[in-house]
């Protein structure tokens, strides 16, 4: 899938948080069980619906295979969106893979030389206990800023390019004093 540079090796692939996949997990779980929820209740509000209990449960029951392969679409939709959405540390530049539904992705890269400012920023509670955060990368180059959103462990990310962007930049210091 990457094409890499002769000598170019992969240091490090960031991707978002599973607390993420965690929480949308949860709020399928309640999608699934939603309808055993509104039935019953559309039931007591509307008596008349009871009359005819039977045709509306068969209908519930038809309905409901239904309602369950949507979820599991729509699920599978977001587990290929976050899994596809990758940030690659190689020893040369940083890839941003980013998927956009399906079919459609776009890959944005930059040289660590590049590099003019690394920030975290941990937004709260949450984010700091489970330790996620978002890593903005500012370079010289035509998108100026990069942001790694939600990211797993975002201290090791930083240090992570930071200590490739060293690497780096001696080795392009000794390339020109040896010049």
């Amino acid at each position: 899938m990457i094409a890499l540079e002769k000598g170019e090796y992969i240091v490090r692939e960031v991707r978002k948080h599973w607390f993420f996949v965690l929480t949308r997990a949860v709020m399928y779980g309640f999608l699934v069980l939603l309808p055993f929820i509104i039935y019953p209740l559309l039931m007591i509000s509307l008596p008349s619906l009871s009359t005819s209990d039977s045709n509306y449960l068969s209908t519930f029951f038809a309905l409901y295979p239904l309602w369950l392969l949507l979820l599991l679409v729509t699920f599978f939709l977001f587990w290929t969106n976050y899994y596809l959405d990758v940030w690659v540390i190689t020893n040369y530049r940083i890839m941003d893979i980013e998927q956009h539904g399906l079919g459609n992705r776009e890959i944005s890269e930059f040289r660590l030389e590049n590099i003019q400012d690394l920030t975290i920023k941990v937004p709260g509670v949450i984010a700091t206990f489970f330790d996620f955060g978002d890593v903005h990368v500012q370079t010289a180059g035509d998108k100026r800023e990069f942001i790694i959103p939600d990211a797993s462990h975002p201290e090791e990310v930083k240090r992570t390019i930071a200590d490739e962007h060293d690497r780096v930049m001696e080795k392009l210091q000794h390339q020109r004093r040896s010049v």
